[in-house]
């Protein structure tokens, strides 16, 4: 009887300590860093791009979008080129440049001849910092980005962010 007592308690433990072995030894997936959007975060200089990406029309029109944030404590200008094209944007200590959301522009990206779900290289300038990444091309296949990709229909080709 005694055996029987001490095979069932060895038995739950066994089943307790097997369902949940997991939970003993995973890392805590909170603590992961990750970029929480489906477009480019990196750091160059003083200067923080966050959620860079280029929306791309059915007819072929491209434009940027993102955010970039100057993390100093005095003004800075930048720079970023992609497809040949380089763009200068000066912003004063904790300013943020958003491009193409809260009421702002997006920046129309011509001589891309790239298909969404593709990559763009792009790099970014800040005094000496220099960092090369990719930035990828989406389209209206996600209902959140539809709105956006028609907003690219009415941007005037000469427009840039303010």
């Amino acid at each position: 009887m005694l055996n029987r007592k001490f095979a069932a308690v060895a038995i739950a433990a066994g089943i307790m300590f097997g369902t949940s072995g997991c939970n003993f030894m995973s890392p805590i997936a909170t603590m992961e860093v990750y970029t929480p959007g489906d477009g480019t975060s990196t750091d160059f200089g003083d200067i923080a791009a966050r959620n860079i990406f280029i929306l791309v029309t059915p007819s072929g029109q491209t434009a940027l979008f993102g955010s970039f944030i100057n993390q100093g404590t005095a003004s800075t200008t930048f720079e970023y080129e992609i497809a040949g094209q380089t763009f200068s944007q000066n912003l004063q200590a904790g300013e943020k440049l958003d491009i193409g959301f809260n009421g702002k522009n997006a920046l129309p990206i011509s001589g891309l001849n790239q298909m969404a779900g593709s990559l763009a290289d792009v790099t970014f300038k800040s005094g000496s910092a220099v960092v090369k990444d990719t930035i990828p091309l989406l389209d209206a296949t996600f209902a959140e980005y539809a709105p956006l990709v028609n907003s690219i229909n009415v941007i005037a080709p000469t427009e840039a962010p303010n």
